[in-house]
């Protein structure tokens, strides 16, 4: 607890910062971080150890490794990177950049643009205020409800998508390309997959 700059360093065990003035940095490896009611930007570096961040007034920075991330409340630019674990981010009041591998993305209430990568998991996401833009490979995809314009590019696996204000430009192989309640044009691509299309 308190004001001013936090910088925190640790290893082979948990961290959890709370109710703090000023801009967070963490570093951490084998172990949790937990980040919570910060009135600035938050920054954490973790590996083997899940990373949850709530409530943070300013930017949020993540690089994490082998654990799940899931940042609750930010008020900018926030970036998330990490492997083999699910990422969950929701009420971002800005833009939203996502690269995962070998894990799941789910994006919920994002004010800005969000851009979604991940391989061998899904991607999720509703909300979001502006237009999305995701590249993955093995990886079914579902969103709803954006003020922008969709580009996406998948394989293996199925693309879901509704309410979409802009555009959809969507490359899918191997995969099932269901769009419904689009407010632009439409291009798809796909192959070896069933393309359906309702009120485009």
């Amino acid at each position: 607890d308190g004001a001013g700059p936090h910088r925190l360093e640790d290893s082979f065990g948990p961290v959890q910062v709370s109710d703090s003035a000023g801009e967070v940095s963490v570093e951490n490896s084998n172990g949790s971080v937990d980040v919570s009611n910060i009135r600035g930007p938050a920054s954490v570096r973790d590996r083997f150890g899940n990373v949850t961040v709530t409530n943070v007034s300013g930017g949020v920075k993540v690089i994490n490794g082998n654990g799940s991330v899931r940042v609750t409340g930010a008020g900018g630019l926030s970036s998330i990177t990490n492997s083999f674990g699910t990422v969950e981010a929701s009420g971002i009041r800005g833009d939203l950049f996502i690269n995962n591998s070998n894990g799941k993305i789910d994006a919920r209430e994002i004010t800005g643009a969000a851009e979604l990568n991940t391989t061998f998991g899904s991607i999720g996401f509703a909300g979001v205020g502006k237009g999305v833009t995701i590249r993955a490979g093995n990886s079914a995809i579902t969103g709803s409800k954006t003020g922008g314009p969709i580009t996406l590019q998948t394989s293996f696996g199925r693309v879901s998508l509704s309410e979409i204000r802009g555009g959809v430009r969507v490359v899918a192989n191997n995969g099932v390309v269901i769009l419904a309640g689009v407010g632009g044009e439409a291009r798809v691509k796909t192959s070896f997959g069933l393309f359906d299309a309702t009120d485009i």
